[in-house]
């Protein structure tokens, strides 16, 4: 059984708290039949058809879970002040490529010979750079999303962020806290799905146990009766 609920919920925050914590307590009421009911033949048929009645409520609290992920601009990951300078030094980059050639270009075995040189330095910095991204990946680095938050409130702070970058800064904070609280919130109703899963389960082997028992004697009856 898996919890239908995700990150990416269309709901607002406060909308998803409220959402949850009423999951949380229909999963109760849940595992209160399977424990009280489910391990019982003679009433577990409804605790089985109630179970089922209020996980598909359950699904209905939590809209859009088939909807993709929202589409996130690249350059809103860049922080003001990095874009122009970031363009700049691609422009450079293409006018010096450009420049290269034209230099190269009037005699072929030059250039050949300086592709095979550029192929070169391209592998070599394609490799370390591969080798770099393994040490970063080696290197687990979790963000804290508490101290983020107090950072946030911190005026004097936030006052040591440039200006230009003050305001993208404070929106990508909230939104990876928001990102994160939407996970917790996920990992809440998880639980108590798994929670609903092993009451069931413990149930319906106790209801199984209890009617095997009932037709082994209902055989031995029958046996001596004849």
């Amino acid at each position: 059984m898996t919890s239908p609920i995700s990150p990416l919920s269309p709901v607002t925050i406060e909308d998803l708290r409220h959402r949850v914590r009423e999951a949380e307590s229909l999963l109760g009421v849940a595992r209160s039949l399977a424990h009280d009911e489910l391990h019982d033949p003679k009433r577990c048929e409804r605790a089985r058809d109630r179970i089922v009645s209020i996980l598909r409520e359950i699904d209905g609290l939590f809209p859009g879970l088939n909807d993709p992920p929202p589409i996130i601009d690249p350059i809103e990951l860049v922080a003001p002040s990095m874009r122009n300078s970031s363009s700049s030094a691609a422009v450079s980059g293409e006018i010096a490529a450009s420049g290269q050639g034209r230099e190269t270009g009037d005699d072929p075995e030059t250039a050949l010979e300086d592709e095979s040189v550029k192929d070169g330095v391209e592998i070599n910095a394609r490799e370390e750079e591969a080798d770099e991204q393994a040490a970063d990946t080696e290197e687990e680095w979790e963000l804290d999303h508490e101290k983020l938050a107090a950072a946030l409130a911190n005026e004097h702070l936030m006052a040591k962020i440039p200006e230009v970058d003050r305001e993208w800064f404070r929106q990508m904070a909230r939104r990876s806290i928001e990102a994160q609280e939407r996970v917790e919130l996920c990992e809440r109703v998880r639980i108590a799905f798994d929670e609903l899963a092993y009451a069931m389960k413990v149930g319906l082997e106790e209801t199984s146990r209890q009617l095997s028992l009932a037709l082994t004697f209902e055989q031995l009856r029958a046996k001596q009766q004849h």
